[in-house]
């Protein structure tokens, strides 16, 4: 009976001390990466590179709510790339699996594969509607390592909000799809005009 005692009282302590996590959750705030998105957003200038920043639609706005996320146009020679940086944060309901994404805009996946980076890998996707194809390269970033797992960001970013921000830095959501022609992508020339893709 003692036991039984004791097992209850430790339930209870735990199921307390879960209680009190999560209301400290809501009122503390922890850091975000807005200034490794700030540091990509001054990337400086370089040769054949434009770089025009994108509005968000309605939709967009409806789903990130407080999120930082920044879209821009990577004009590169002929070649030109969309890229979605997203910092969920504040809102880590608005950071999904970008293969949903693109399933649930009308766009079918023809192809998946991995790409090393810098400090880790990022999935390729080869994608298309009835009217056009396109490629994808997408991957979650700490600053210090590269991942393409929704399953590894979420595990992160729940122990990152246990730890209150000291396992690690916020975990960013970089997209980036082809706007020219689908001919052959050399994602090489975007990192090498933009460096700091690889950096936040």
């Amino acid at each position: 009976m003692t036991i039984k005692s004791n097992q209850n009282k430790i339930l209870a302590g735990l199921l307390g001390m879960a209680v009190l996590v999560s209301i400290l959750w809501d009122f503390i705030d922890l850091p975000d990466a807005s200034d490794r998105v700030k540091r990509l957003l001054a990337s400086p200038s370089v040769k054949n590179l434009t770089i025009k920043s994108i509005d968000h639609s309605p939709t967009e706005i409806d789903i990130l709510g407080d999120a930082l996320a920044v879209k821009s146009v990577y004009q590169i020679g002929n070649q030109q790339f969309l890229v979605f940086v997203l910092d969920g944060t504040t809102n880590r309901q608005a950071v999904h699996d970008p293969m949903h994404c693109f399933h649930s805009g009308g766009w079918t996946v023809d192809q998946t594969s991995q790409l090393p980076m810098v400090n880790g890998t990022a999935t390729e996707l080869q994608i298309h509607q009835p009217d056009r194809k396109t490629e994808v390269l997408f991957w979650y970033s700490d600053g210090q390592a590269q991942h393409p797992s929704p399953f590894t960001y979420w595990i992160r970013s729940t122990f990152r909000r246990l730890t209150m921000g000291f396992s690690s830095e916020e975990q960013l959501l970089i997209v980036v799809q082809k706007l020219s022609p689908p001919q052959t992508t050399y994602w090489s020339t975007l990192f090498d005009a933009v460096p700091r893709l690889n950096e936040i």
